[in-house]
């Protein structure tokens, strides 16, 4: 998928032109080609659907004014967008974000909303490495922010293994929990989770692009902490 910069030339385009797909969305146009979706139903897919599906639900159930203090959240916290820029989402949507992954992780979803406006801080990350030996990928870090807070989570944002000649992220990630930040027992480094994409191949044989990202006790996503990892 290409996004596009309106010009003098071009202020919106939508539909379809042969093979090429044209449409809007918040971060800007956009231009795909026209395929026809793959639909598995495999496990993961499964988890996700029924996740997504019980946000609204969750949503309604607030109280109006949370509700409100979500929107106004919202208001004050631009997100990063693809073009390098930002954009504006709503409440709700900045709620199922946190819902989502509170989900993924096990947590329950809160009943109130953030109070200060802005991204929380990077996870700080020292780093990550993708081992073929293990098959699975290590995760290191010191003391950041989240390890020592309970109801705080880092999750990876794992896209699927490709060729050491590509400089870009080609598929759509597959997120996976890391652990969970806890005051009592804080966790330990480096973190072990299994890749998400399976298999892990021999040493030099590809390349992961994956994004760390974590949620704050009172539902705010971090700013995100890429990395461009080959296989060990």
């Amino acid at each position: 998928m290409a996004l596009i910069s309106p010009s003098a030339l071009i202020e919106s385009i939508r539909g379809k032109v042969g093979g090429t797909v044209f449409g809007n969305t918040q971060a800007g146009p956009i231009a795909r080609m026209r395929v026809i979706p793959r639909n598995p139903k495999s496990d993961r897919q499964r988890e996700v659907r029924s996740i997504l599906s019980a946000a609204p639900a969750a949503w309604a159930a607030l109280n109006a004014n949370v509700r409100s203090a979500w929107d106004a959240y919202a208001a004050d916290t631009p997100v990063p967008s693809r073009m390098g820029g930002t954009i504006q989402v709503s409440g709700f949507d900045m709620f199922v974000r946190d819902y989502c992954l509170r989900a993924i992780a096990g947590m329950s979803p809160l009943t109130s909303a953030p109070s200060t406006p802005g991204l929380a801080a990077s996870p700080n990350l020292s780093s990550i490495t993708f081992t073929h030996a293990s098959g699975q990928i290590s995760v290191a870090f010191g003391s950041p922010w989240w390890k020592s807070v309970t109801g705080t989570a880092l999750f990876l944002r794992v896209h699927a293994p490709q060729r050491v000649t590509r400089n870009t992220s080609q598929t759509p990630p597959r997120i996976v929990c890391v652990c969970k930040g806890s005051s009592g027992s804080p966790p330990s480094s480096p973190q072990t989770p299994d890749c998400p994409w399976g298999t892990i191949g021999d040493a030099g044989s590809a390349e992961y692009y994956t994004e760390a990202v974590c949620i704050d006790s009172t539902g705010r996503l971090s700013v995100i902490q890429s990395f461009r990892n080959d296989i060990a």
